[in-house]
């Protein structure tokens, strides 16, 4: 008789390492694309690990989460018990996937949940996430733009100036995450540093590891996401 089981995969973990190979490499452009799936894929993984919990509670099934063969994966035992706290988490995340919310939102609405916190979307970490966003746009729906090469009475070229760049940029050069370069260039080659990846990396590590912190600790379910997601105990790691 065959006997079905299922298994709940973290697609963010792996995620996250693609991210990290991208950091070390210096490859902007890689690094933006994968954090921003990073972002979508966790907050993913999460409400799929609810909405599994919310679909197959209650059953008398042993409570314990065992290791399976296959990498980055969990098998999800049903019949943990979801505490009403628990099962309101639950519905925040199934609605913002209904009704289709942005990956910042999603972030957003559920952080505005767990704190209480109404005016958390202006907060340095999800103004910063807008920020990224905004860059992972602009790579990926890129038009095709005129670069302008000012030169001086003998004829060299001189050294751009802010105002010659994307205006989103501004605030990247301001904070010296972004340098000008010293000719004139693609703005996709000024992405390419330590500073600018570091940037990027610490931008999606404290969106996802801070919502995980305010996530309640002690309901079994909760606490079984909160386990598994085990490269949580590597954050530094990640930012190093």
């Amino acid at each position: 008789m065959t006997k079905e089981q299922i298994y709940l995969g973290h697609h963010s973990i792996t995620l996250i390492k693609r991210m990290v190979d991208a950091k070390k490499r210096k490859d902007g452009i890689s690094c933006v694309v994968l954090a921003m799936s990073v972002c979508e894929a966790f907050i993913n993984d999460m409400q799929q690990w609810y909405q599994f919990a919310v679909n197959s509670w209650p059953k008398p099934e042993p409570e314990k989460k065992e290791k399976t063969l296959f990498k980055n994966t969990f098998k999800f035992i049903c019949g943990l018990p979801l505490t009403g706290h628990e099962r309101d988490i639950a519905n925040v995340l199934i609605e913002n996937e209904k009704t289709k919310k942005s990956t910042t939102e999603k972030y957003v609405i559920l952080s505005k949940f767990l704190t209480g916190n109404g005016n958390i979307a202006g907060t340095s970490q999800f103004q910063q996430l807008k920020l990224l966003t905004t860059v992972r746009n602009e790579i990926v729906h890129s038009k095709g733009t005129n670069l302008k090469i000012y030169t001086d009475e003998q004829g060299q070229e001189k050294q751009p100036t802010e105002n010659q760049y994307p205006s989103f940029l501004k605030m990247l050069f301001k904070n010296e995450i972004l340098e000008l370069p010293k000719y004139g260039d693609s703005w996709f080659y000024l992405l390419d540093t330590d500073t600018f990846c570091d940037w990027v990396v610490k931008t999606v590590t404290d969106v996802v590891y801070n919502t995980i912190e305010l996530l309640p600790k002690e309901p079994s379910t909760t606490q079984h996401f909160y386990d598994s997601f085990f490269v949580y105990s590597k954050k530094k790691e990640i930012n190093t």
